[in-house]
């Protein structure tokens, strides 16, 4: 806690920071035409996002990221230091009286700060139109596409509902599996996810990729895009709803075991949503509540919102080494 507090008052702001720093930034840049997977967060992201770049976490190009000087990253960064709001957790076996006492010989007697965040509120998202299409391309030796379909929740919707969603896109992860990979062959690794977030009222993104063969983009594409009417047809049997439920109450049970599951979830709900504490202690009854029927529901409503916003990212030349090799002269 002292070396906090020094770090905050006095901190050094070394100049052989900025080498390193450009030097990672470099590396970053130089990768992000490399592969699909950086491709779709360089690019894609901000395409769902309707061009936010925030999003990402790292600005659009190395000419950004490289702009701001040292006198610039001191000038804007000291008075946030000295100054702007300061939240401590403290986690292990520590004596209430042991860390009061600790807080105020330390950061406790630096001068008074802000007594709340400067962006204390959520940024609400802007998704790009459903239906919306777009196809990047990324550089060197065809390794395949990855398709990508969103789903967005844009104006949230209530708790048991997401929840259901949640277990919807744990179905589709099963199904994904079976049917696009076991049964199709069209890609090794499908998967759904659910990224609804409960600090904006259950507002995100439902999604469904794969990677694949790139001249099969298309059918990926298609078969991703069933899953979600099969679901919506036919509510999951009791099996694989019970499947669908195990990984979800598993990483749950994960996360309360958690050093931040304690700080996000107790500590947190504790000092700031005292609704999230209500949630924590309710959650894992909360999701074995959830019925087939809700789930089927569930599919029903999002195939109602809309077409998903669909993301291709291919080779910049799907040409294999066999077709190259037929196009090359002959050998003298």
């Amino acid at each position: 806690m002292q070396y906090a507090a020094a770090l905050l008052t006095d901190p050094a702001f070394r100049p052989d920071a900025v080498p390193l720093y450009e030097r990672s930034m470099m590396q970053l840049f130089a990768g992000l035409r490399a592969s699909p997977q950086s491709v779709l967060r360089a690019e894609g992201v901000p395409f769902i996002f309707s061009g936010d770049q925030r999003r990402v976490g790292f600005p659009a190009d190395l000419e950004a990221a490289l702009a701001p000087d040292r006198g610039t990253v001191v000038k804007r960064l000291t008075p946030l230091l000295a100054h702007e709001f300061l939240e401590v957790s403290l986690v292990g076996d520590i004596r209430v009286l042991e860390a009061q006492t600790l807080l105020a010989n330390t950061l406790g007697a630096l001068p008074e700060r802000a007594a709340e965040p400067e962006l204390a509120g959520p940024i609400l998202p802007r998704f790009a139109a459903n239906g919306a299409k777009a196809a990047f391309t990324y550089d060197g030796h065809d390794a395949g596409s990855r398709v990508s379909l969103y789903w967005p929740v844009r104006d949230g919707v209530e708790r048991p509902k997401a929840l259901a969603l949640h277990l919807m896109t744990s179905v589709l992860d099963i199904l994904a599996r079976e049917d696009v990979r076991e049964a199709g062959g069209l890609s090794y690794s499908p998967q759904a996810s659910w990224q609804l977030d409960s600090s904006l009222g259950y507002r995100g993104l439902i999604a469904l990729s794969a990677d694949s063969d790139s001249a099969r983009s298309h059918e990926v594409v298609e078969a991703l895009s069933a899953l979600l009417e099969r679901v919506a047809q036919t509510a999951p049997s009791d099996d694989l709803l019970e499947r669908a439920r195990q990984p979800v109450m598993e990483q749950l049970g994960r996360w309360r075991d958690s050093n931040q599951g304690w700080l996000f979830g107790m500590l947190e709900g504790l000092s700031h949503a005292p609704e999230r504490l209500k949630r924590y202690r309710t959650v894992e009854a909360d999701y074995r509540a959830v019925t087939a029927k809700q789930v089927q529901d569930a599919a029903i409503w999002l195939l109602k919102t809309g077409a998903p916003i669909e993301i291709v990212v291919s080779p910049i030349s799907i040409e294999d080494d066999a077709t190259k090799e037929a196009k090359a002269p002959d050998s003298p």
